[in-house]
């Protein structure tokens, strides 16, 4: 083995495919580059190989170096190259460079072909170090429950206060918006029904074989009955499959867009200190030049919600419920101060960015839809606790209701003699589809309701921090991320 694969060392070796790891010895090779692991890093359902390793060139005698790199192996689903990451990515900051310097990694070399489907490809650290930043999972974790114990060094133990981790999720939604996306946009002429609407963020999972066909199949009917809630509503699976509310058109406002925010795709700068103005975006794969701009503020939102449900008493989530429908005037006072700071401080800067446009009641249209359509993605994995489920189903049949209530459409009436299926909280349907998603681990002042960033140079706070961090590595991959704290 030493012989066949001169440019690796061993263990790297054993941890790649013998395809992948041929090609990358021989390319190694020719360009006098050797790799040394140093840690692989989890990648949740997807089985392709992602690692951090040190890469040593050799090529100028004069001057070798030695780098710590991100290698990933990535994959395409179908025969269009230009639907991997790694071509994304590379949209993405030639369309934003600027944005894409302070924000995203950088790919380095040209990505190394194994197959017509795969490729070997090798991404700079984030703030040079992985030490330097930590995902937002680990930051809400040690803010939920500072007291568990971790077994790290005390020097790089973290103290996550409510106020730092709202303020991080806000920083990343006003940069995503605002320095990403930039101004908001609506295509000339452009018009979507909402079967079209919830395609872009459900994509082919209402499909056959997906990860929510078997909630599809199990929800057929036009009105659906869920616990707590005095009467039926709109069934937000018709909705997406174009049978409710069909004749309803939206004109989206569209842009550059992550695809798949969430704090396992964020990494915020915690060394020497926290600064939540210093923040980094992993795993392009669904980033797209027109993507509905409401959609990756809302999945952050509904992702955090997800990982801390165990920590919001049942009594609060109809509340919760309420203040995502209506963050200005709902009752935060009924919920966790720190995630009513979040639901308002998101909702303030979205709002802040949409206002001097006036597209503000597009906006929020299209909000609940994206609540509707974000909710059913949690229906569809098995990290989402299944006692949560039921939860989120009656989040997207209330964010239907609220999207037709302001468009001034009775559902009922739309719908004709449609027998409302009867769904019990505490049983909702489970996938018919087995999934192979990992599990994962499972307060009334309010945020103003101006936007918290200071004009660009200004002096942001910094937060000292005693360091705290959680066992073992991160990177995105579409949503499928174990933790391990």
């Amino acid at each position: 083995m030493t012989e066949l694969y001169r440019g690796l060392d061993p263990e790297l070796c054993r941890g790649l495919d013998r395809e992948v790891a041929e090609v990358l010895a021989a390319w190694a090779e020719l360009h006098r580059r050797h790799y040394v692991l140093d840690r692989w890093l989890v990648n949740g359902r997807s089985r392709q190989a992602v690692a951090v390793v040190s890469e040593t060139d050799t090529r100028d005698a004069r001057n070798p170096r030695t780098t710590m790199l991100v290698l990933k192996v990535l994959s395409s689903p179908s025969d269009s190259v230009q639907t991997i990451e790694y071509a994304r990515h590379h949209q993405a900051e030639s369309e934003r460079p600027d944005f894409a310097r302070r924000h995203l990694s950088t790919f380095v070399h040209d990505a190394v072909p194994v197959s017509a489907r795969q490729w070997i490809t090798f991404q700079r650290i984030a703030a040079n170090n992985l030490e330097n930043t930590e995902v937002l999972t680990v930051l809400l974790r040690r803010m939920l429950h500072p007291e568990e114990l971790v077994d790290t060094p005390k020097h790089r133990e973290i103290v996550c206060r409510p106020e730092t981790f709202v303020d991080a999720c806000r920083s990343i939604v006003a940069g995503v918006l605002g320095d990403w996306a930039g101004a908001p946009f609506i295509p000339p002429a452009a018009g979507w029904d909402l079967k079209m609407f919830f395609g872009w963020h459900l994509f082919d999972q209402l499909e056959p074989g997906g990860r929510l066909a078997g909630w599809a199949s199990d929800h057929d009917t036009e009105l659906i009955r869920v616990e707590g809630e005095p009467g039926p509503l709109p069934n937000p699976f018709s909705v997406a499959r174009g049978r409710v509310l069909a004749d309803a058109r939206i004109r989206p406002v569209v842009g550059r867009s992550h695809g798949d925010l969430h704090t396992d795709n964020a990494l915020v700068r915690v060394r020497p200190r926290v600064d939540t103005d210093d923040w980094f975006l992993i795993d392009t794969a669904l980033y797209d030049s027109v993507g509905p701009l409401t959609r990756d503020p809302v999945h952050l939102l509904l992702y955090v919600i997800a990982r801390s449900m165990g920590d919001i008493a049942p009594s609060q989530q109809g509340a919760l419920i309420d203040l995502l429908l209506d963050p200005i005037d709902g009752p935060g006072h009924l919920v966790p101060t720190w995630l009513a700071d979040l639901v308002r401080g998101v909702n303030a800067e979205s709002g802040a960015w949409v206002e001097r446009s006036g597209l503000a009641h597009l906006w929020r249209e299209q909000t609940y839809l994206s609540l509707a359509a974000c909710a059913m993605l949690f229906l569809g994995r098995t990290s989402t606790r299944d006692q949560d489920k039921s939860w989120f189903l009656r989040l997207a049949a209330r964010a239907v209701a609220r999207f037709a209530a302001e468009r001034g459409v009775s559902v009922e009436g739309a719908i004709g003699d449609s027998s409302p299926q009867v769904v019990q909280a505490a049983n909702a349907a489970k996938p018919a589809v087995p999934q192979s998603d990992p599990e994962v681990e499972s307060e009334p002042s309010a945020r103003e309701k101006k936007p918290r960033r200071q004009a660009r140079g200004a002096e942001q706070p910094k937060y000292a921090v005693k360091i705290r961090e959680s066992r073992g590595g991160q990177i995105g991959d579409g949503n499928h991320q174990i933790n391990k704290f």
